[in-house]
Protein backbone atom coordinates (compact mmCIF):
# COMPACT_ATOMS: atom_id res chain seq x y z
CA UNK A 1 0.00 0.00 0.00
CA UNK A 2 1.31 3.48 -0.87
CA UNK A 3 0.42 6.73 0.83
CA UNK A 4 0.88 10.40 0.13
CA UNK A 5 4.01 11.56 2.07
CA UNK A 6 2.05 14.50 3.45
CA UNK A 7 -0.67 12.20 4.73
CA UNK A 8 1.96 9.95 6.29
CA UNK A 9 3.59 12.95 8.00
CA UNK A 10 0.20 14.12 9.29
CA UNK A 11 -0.60 10.68 10.69
CA UNK A 12 2.77 10.55 12.40
CA UNK A 13 2.28 14.04 13.85
CA UNK A 14 -1.21 13.13 15.04
CA UNK A 15 0.10 10.03 16.80
CA UNK A 16 2.92 11.97 18.42
CA UNK A 17 0.50 14.66 19.54
CA UNK A 18 -1.87 12.07 20.97
CA UNK A 19 1.01 10.37 22.80
CA UNK A 20 1.94 13.71 24.35
CA UNK A 21 -1.66 14.45 25.30
CA UNK A 22 -1.95 11.00 26.88
CA UNK A 23 1.24 11.53 28.89
CA UNK A 24 -0.07 14.86 30.15
CA UNK A 25 -3.35 13.25 31.17
CA UNK A 26 -1.53 10.66 33.25
CA UNK A 27 0.70 13.28 34.86
CA UNK A 28 -2.36 15.35 35.82
CA UNK A 29 -3.36 12.48 38.10
CA UNK A 30 -0.62 13.54 40.51
CA UNK A 31 -2.30 14.20 43.84
CA UNK A 32 -5.54 12.56 42.73
CA UNK A 33 -7.68 10.13 44.70
CA UNK A 34 -8.40 7.23 42.34
CA UNK A 35 -11.03 4.65 43.23
CA UNK A 36 -10.84 0.99 42.26
CA UNK A 37 -12.43 -2.25 43.43
CA UNK A 38 -9.58 -3.71 45.49
CA UNK A 39 -5.91 -3.57 46.40
CA UNK A 40 -3.53 -5.24 43.94
CA UNK A 41 -6.32 -5.87 41.43
CA UNK A 42 -6.17 -5.23 37.70
CA UNK A 43 -7.20 -1.58 38.08
CA UNK A 44 -4.42 -0.77 40.50
CA UNK A 45 -1.95 -2.74 38.39
CA UNK A 46 -2.87 -0.80 35.25
CA UNK A 47 -2.64 2.50 37.06
CA UNK A 48 0.72 1.48 38.50
CA UNK A 49 2.08 0.67 35.04
CA UNK A 50 1.08 4.10 33.71
CA UNK A 51 2.32 5.91 36.82
CA UNK A 52 5.73 4.25 36.57
CA UNK A 53 6.00 4.99 32.85
CA UNK A 54 5.40 8.71 33.35
CA UNK A 55 7.38 9.29 36.54
CA UNK A 56 4.66 9.04 39.19
CA UNK A 57 4.53 6.80 42.25
CA UNK A 58 1.66 4.63 43.45
CA UNK A 59 1.13 4.90 46.34
CA UNK A 60 2.57 8.35 46.83
CA UNK A 61 1.76 10.72 43.98
CA UNK A 62 -1.58 8.96 43.47
CA UNK A 63 -3.81 7.78 46.32
CA UNK A 64 -5.73 4.52 45.88
CA UNK A 65 -9.27 4.37 47.27
CA UNK A 66 -10.86 0.91 47.45
CA UNK A 67 -14.63 0.89 46.89
CA UNK A 68 -15.39 -2.73 46.00
CA UNK A 69 -17.33 -3.88 42.95
CA UNK A 70 -20.76 -2.33 43.55
CA UNK A 71 -21.47 0.31 40.91
CA UNK A 72 -23.54 2.73 43.10
CA UNK A 73 -20.55 3.19 45.42
CA UNK A 74 -18.66 5.01 42.67
CA UNK A 75 -21.54 7.37 41.89
CA UNK A 76 -21.90 8.18 45.59
CA UNK A 77 -18.15 8.74 46.00
CA UNK A 78 -18.13 11.27 43.15
CA UNK A 79 -21.25 12.96 44.50
CA UNK A 80 -19.64 13.37 47.93
CA UNK A 81 -16.31 14.53 46.49
CA UNK A 82 -14.46 11.57 48.01
CA UNK A 83 -12.60 10.67 44.80
CA UNK A 84 -11.24 12.44 41.74
CA UNK A 85 -11.15 9.49 39.31
CA UNK A 86 -11.95 5.79 39.19
CA UNK A 87 -11.02 2.51 37.53
CA UNK A 88 -14.19 0.52 38.26
CA UNK A 89 -15.93 -2.51 36.86
CA UNK A 90 -18.78 -1.73 34.51
CA UNK A 91 -21.57 -0.69 34.75
CA UNK A 92 -20.10 1.72 37.34
CA UNK A 93 -18.47 3.92 34.72
CA UNK A 94 -21.68 4.16 32.71
CA UNK A 95 -23.70 5.05 35.82
CA UNK A 96 -21.24 7.80 36.75
CA UNK A 97 -21.56 9.31 33.27
CA UNK A 98 -25.35 9.08 33.34
CA UNK A 99 -25.42 10.84 36.70
CA UNK A 100 -23.39 13.69 35.22
CA UNK A 101 -20.58 13.14 37.71
CA UNK A 102 -17.81 12.12 35.33
CA UNK A 103 -16.68 11.21 31.84
CA UNK A 104 -14.11 8.91 30.23
CA UNK A 105 -10.66 10.32 30.96
CA UNK A 106 -8.40 7.44 29.85
CA UNK A 107 -9.94 4.72 27.71
CA UNK A 108 -8.51 1.39 28.87
CA UNK A 109 -10.76 -0.70 26.62
CA UNK A 110 -10.46 0.46 23.04
CA UNK A 111 -6.82 -0.47 22.41
CA UNK A 112 -5.39 3.05 22.36
CA UNK A 113 -2.97 2.28 25.21
CA UNK A 114 -0.20 -0.01 23.87
CA UNK A 115 0.61 -1.53 27.27
CA UNK A 116 -2.92 -2.92 27.58
CA UNK A 117 -3.71 -3.63 23.93
CA UNK A 118 -3.02 -7.36 23.85
CA UNK A 119 -3.29 -8.40 27.49
CA UNK A 120 -5.06 -11.57 28.63
CA UNK A 121 -7.09 -10.54 31.67
CA UNK A 122 -8.92 -13.84 32.02
CA UNK A 123 -7.39 -17.26 31.51
CA UNK A 124 -8.34 -20.77 32.56
CA UNK A 125 -5.49 -22.13 34.68
CA UNK A 126 -5.00 -25.64 36.03
CA UNK A 127 -2.36 -27.92 37.49
CA UNK A 128 -0.26 -30.03 35.08
CA UNK A 129 -1.63 -33.18 36.74
CA UNK A 130 -5.11 -32.25 35.50
CA UNK A 131 -3.82 -31.91 31.97
CA UNK A 132 -2.68 -35.49 32.21
CA UNK A 133 -5.47 -37.05 34.30
CA UNK A 134 -8.62 -35.04 33.47
CA UNK A 135 -8.43 -33.87 29.86
CA UNK A 136 -12.13 -34.44 29.16
CA UNK A 137 -13.15 -32.34 32.15
CA UNK A 138 -10.94 -29.51 30.93
CA UNK A 139 -12.49 -29.75 27.48
CA UNK A 140 -15.99 -29.45 28.99
CA UNK A 141 -15.00 -26.37 30.99
CA UNK A 142 -13.35 -24.81 27.94
CA UNK A 143 -16.53 -25.52 25.96
CA UNK A 144 -18.59 -23.52 28.45
CA UNK A 145 -16.32 -20.50 28.13
CA UNK A 146 -16.27 -20.84 24.35
CA UNK A 147 -20.07 -20.82 24.18
CA UNK A 148 -20.19 -17.78 26.47
CA UNK A 149 -17.77 -15.92 24.21
CA UNK A 150 -19.86 -16.72 21.14
CA UNK A 151 -23.00 -15.41 22.85
CA UNK A 152 -21.29 -12.16 23.85
CA UNK A 153 -19.90 -11.49 20.38
CA UNK A 154 -22.55 -12.96 18.07
CA UNK A 155 -25.83 -12.70 19.98
CA UNK A 156 -25.99 -9.17 21.43
CA UNK A 157 -29.68 -9.36 22.34
CA UNK A 158 -29.10 -12.53 24.36
CA UNK A 159 -25.95 -11.07 25.91
CA UNK A 160 -27.80 -7.94 27.01
CA UNK A 161 -30.54 -10.08 28.51
CA UNK A 162 -27.91 -11.92 30.54
CA UNK A 163 -26.42 -8.59 31.67
CA UNK A 164 -29.87 -7.43 32.75
CA UNK A 165 -30.28 -10.61 34.76
CA UNK A 166 -26.89 -10.14 36.41
CA UNK A 167 -27.61 -6.47 37.20
CA UNK A 168 -31.40 -6.27 37.67
CA UNK A 169 -31.30 -2.67 38.93
CA UNK A 170 -29.90 -1.36 35.62
CA UNK A 171 -32.17 0.56 33.29
CA UNK A 172 -32.41 -0.54 29.67
CA UNK A 173 -30.37 2.51 28.64
CA UNK A 174 -27.62 1.70 31.13
CA UNK A 175 -27.59 -1.90 29.94
CA UNK A 176 -27.11 -0.78 26.33
CA UNK A 177 -24.24 1.55 27.19
CA UNK A 178 -22.55 -0.96 29.50
CA UNK A 179 -22.70 -3.61 26.79
CA UNK A 180 -21.26 -1.22 24.20
CA UNK A 181 -18.43 -0.34 26.58
CA UNK A 182 -17.32 -3.80 27.65
CA UNK A 183 -17.90 -5.49 24.29
CA UNK A 184 -14.78 -3.69 23.04
CA UNK A 185 -12.58 -6.09 24.99
CA UNK A 186 -14.37 -9.41 24.46
CA UNK A 187 -12.49 -11.68 22.02
CA UNK A 188 -14.02 -13.54 19.11
CA UNK A 189 -12.64 -16.84 20.39
CA UNK A 190 -10.90 -18.19 23.45
CA UNK A 191 -7.66 -18.82 21.59
CA UNK A 192 -4.49 -17.19 22.84
CA UNK A 193 -1.25 -16.67 20.99
CA UNK A 194 2.28 -16.87 22.31
CA UNK A 195 2.57 -13.16 21.57
CA UNK A 196 -0.37 -12.49 23.90
CA UNK A 197 1.16 -14.70 26.56
CA UNK A 198 4.44 -12.82 26.35
CA UNK A 199 2.68 -9.45 26.41
CA UNK A 200 0.81 -10.50 29.54
CA UNK A 201 4.05 -11.68 31.15
CA UNK A 202 5.71 -8.33 30.36
CA UNK A 203 2.71 -6.49 31.81
CA UNK A 204 2.67 -8.51 35.05
CA UNK A 205 6.49 -8.40 35.40
CA UNK A 206 6.60 -11.34 37.82
CA UNK A 207 9.66 -12.01 39.91
CA UNK A 208 11.36 -15.37 40.25
CA UNK A 209 14.35 -17.44 39.30
CA UNK A 210 12.69 -19.87 36.87
CA UNK A 211 12.26 -18.82 33.25
CA UNK A 212 8.82 -19.33 31.70
CA UNK A 213 8.62 -21.74 28.79
CA UNK A 214 5.70 -20.22 26.92
CA UNK A 215 4.91 -23.04 24.46
CA UNK A 216 4.47 -25.52 27.33
CA UNK A 217 2.71 -23.09 29.71
CA UNK A 218 -0.05 -21.77 27.42
CA UNK A 219 -2.12 -24.04 25.21
CA UNK A 220 -5.25 -23.98 23.06
CA UNK A 221 -5.42 -27.77 22.84
CA UNK A 222 -8.49 -28.10 25.05
CA UNK A 223 -10.65 -25.64 23.12
CA UNK A 224 -13.27 -26.94 20.73
CA UNK A 225 -11.91 -27.65 17.28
Amino acid sequence: MTTNPRIHSWIRFWRQRNDHEFEEKVKRLKGARVAMPSANGSGEKMLGVLAKKYGLTLPGDIKSVYLGAEAPAYVAAFQRDLIDAALPFEPAGVLVQQAGKGRIYLNMMNGEIPEFRDILFMTLATHPDNLRDKPELLRKVAQVFTEATKILKNEPARAKALLAKEYPSMTAETNEQAFATVSQIWPLTGHMTEQQARATFDYLQPTGTVAVDFPSTFTNDFLPK
